[in-house]
């Protein structure tokens, strides 16, 4: 067995056999005036080339959120439905943001009086693709009518509301991030006062002393922070608001996070009396599904 020394040696050994060989060549070369300024103006040349991407990126009215559309250009597709399709379709403003953007909605209806459902998406920041299947909904919703058997049907017994955005500031907050600097630096899926308006609707008054944080921390830096309390938000409560007027049958909200299907309870365990109503209506939009979400109650999130 070779001493310490005796291995010492011998590596000394093997790295002058290389200094001296192909590798030793090969690092020479690295200090080559020529290949020097090569690497430096290639250097150059990849740091130009990135400097005019962002700079078309900056000058592309389109860059901030590709493939998704800005919040003005929603706006103005859910504008342009409502006009072309004037005796199917109205735009209602149901309350402003923390920084006063309009909070949209398109109704879809036939008839008064009937059963609503309820459309929504957006409502962290963020969440982006959640808006694109809203504004998708909207158009396979009117372009069927009188051309689909189902939609037809579905249209002359219920009233459809979409809300693809419910977080405009949020949303555009993260538009502005992706165009300045290609990346989300801050938590954009809060609104302007840095409430999580997914976690700041009523709950039961033990819910404080029984849920995780992940439920609606009070902590203001959580991206969970539940605000000073329910419905402290124009946002949250605009649409509180809207379920006391329309009483909507069901809502469903798209997020882009997660691939699972949730429903309540979503507070507390203990049975709910629509429990078994709720996991059907999981199950029945799992098996429709080309490529299926795992299917759960909120709590289990």
């Amino acid at each position: 067995m070779k001493t310490r020394s005796e291995r010492f040696c011998a590596a000394v050994i093997l790295a002058a056999l290389l200094i001296s060989g192909p590798a030793y060549a090969q690092f020479r070369t690295a200090r080559d005036p020529a290949v020097k300024d090569y690497l430096k103006a290639h250097d150059e040349k990849v740091k130009a080339e990135k400097r005019a991407q962002r700079e078309a990126r900056r000058q592309d009215p389109h860059r901030r959120l590709r493939p998704y559309l800005t919040l003005e250009e929603i706006y103005e597709k859910m504008q342009e439905t409502a006009a072309a399709h004037p005796g199917l379709c109205s735009l209602i403003e149901y309350g402003k943001s923390v920084e006063g953007r309009p909070l949209l909605m398109l109704k879809i209806s036939t008839g008064p009086d009937r059963p609503a459902i309820l459309y929504s998406a957006n409502i962290h920041g963020n969440e982006l693709a959640g808006n694109m299947i809203c504004l998708d909904l909207i158009d396979y919703l009117v372009e069927g009518y009188g051309v689909s058997l189902d939609i037809t049907c579905l249209l002359d017994r219920l009233d459809v509301y979409v809300i693809p955005v419910l977080n405009p500031d949020g949303m555009s907050r993260t538009s502005s991030q992706q165009a300045d600097y290609g990346a989300v630096l801050s938590l954009t899926r809060k609104n302007a006062n840095q409430v999580d308006l997914n976690r700041n609707y009523p709950y039961p008054e033990e819910a404080l002393t029984r849920l995780h944080d992940t439920a609606g921390s009070s902590r203001k830096w959580s991206p969970n922070y539940r605000g000073p309390g329910p419905l402290s938000e124009p946002e949250s409560r605009a649409l509180d608001s809207l379920f006391a007027e329309h009483g909507f049958l069901v809502h469903v909200n798209y997020h882009t996070t997660g691939g699972i299907i949730l429903s309540p309870p979503a507070t507390l365990p203990e049975p709910l009396p629509d429990d078994e109503l709720h996991e059907a209506m999981r199950k029945d939009y799992q098996e429709a599904m080309f490529d299926p979400y795992v299917e759960h109650t909120e709590l289990q999130f």
